[in-house]
């Protein structure tokens, strides 16, 4: 049998230093840093505060964010206008483009037979106020004559009969004046028609617009309605915009 020989334990092997660095090094560090310094505290921003950006928050319930769509500007009101009666256009006063003021005159029809309509209502006018007023002393006349046939037949000098005649007769002159006064009444009615009539052989401007199409000329024979012109209005807008849903 082998003999067991205990080994001793080894010592433990140092590790090796690093090398320190020699002076000549060390006084290259020194005057590095040394420079460093004195340039940073000959530096015109030594000492000075660095300047930064600041922004004041404050709380809000909501933010606002701006979107683009397209859309399209469109007039408030446009109208096509016509006349209210047939006829023959005589003549047109605007053209495309043109801007015409409320109540302007845009287009006339031919009108002789209506200016002659109106001329003939302003005769019988006259003609039943005239008459009116000769039915009126008519009755005054007969009132007069009346009050004295009663007179004398309360004094008793006149008859029944002859104040009854005179009675009757303030009657009718009565009923006269009430005629024509109806009359005159009517002949005022016509005569508010013919003017009116007259009045619609124009096409006048509900407002303010701009002339957008014409599709008749001088000559043209209309129908009740029939479009003529088409304005649009310039002093409104709209703006029709697509949103998304």
């Amino acid at each position: 049998m082998d003999a067991f020989h205990p080994t001793a334990p080894s010592a433990p092997r140092a590790e090796p230093e690093p090398p320190k660095p020699s002076g000549i090094r060390r006084w290259t560090q020194l005057r590095i840093t040394l420079a460093l310094a004195a340039l940073w505290l000959t530096s015109p921003t030594a000492g000075a505060a660095t300047p930064v950006a600041t922004l004041e928050v404050e709380a809000s319930d909501g933010y606002a964010v701006t979107r683009s769509y397209a859309g399209v500007v469109v007039a408030n009101r446009q109208s096509a206008l016509g006349f209210r009666h047939a006829g023959e256009v005589e003549r047109i006063d605007v053209d495309l483009g043109d801007v015409v003021a409320t109540g302007a005159v845009l287009a006339v029809l031919d009108s002789d037979r209506l200016e002659a309509a109106v001329a003939q209502a302003r005769a019988d006018l006259d003609h039943a106020i005239a008459g009116a007023h000769a039915a009126r002393a008519h009755v005054t006349l007969a009132q007069q004559t009346e009050r004295r046939f009663r007179e004398l037949l309360a004094s008793g000098h006149g008859s029944e009969q002859t104040y009854d005649e005179h009675r009757l007769a303030l009657r009718a002159r009565e009923a006269e004046f009430r005629v024509s006064e109806a009359n005159t009444a009517r002949a005022r009615a016509q005569l508010k028609h013919s003017e009116i009539a007259l009045e619609d052989a124009q096409i006048r401007a509900p407002y303010r617009a701009i002339v957008q199409d014409r599709y008749v000329d001088e000559g043209t024979q209309v129908a009740p309605g029939q479009a003529a012109l088409r304005i649009v209005e310039i002093r409104r807008a709209e703006v029709h915009i697509g949103l998304p849903g």
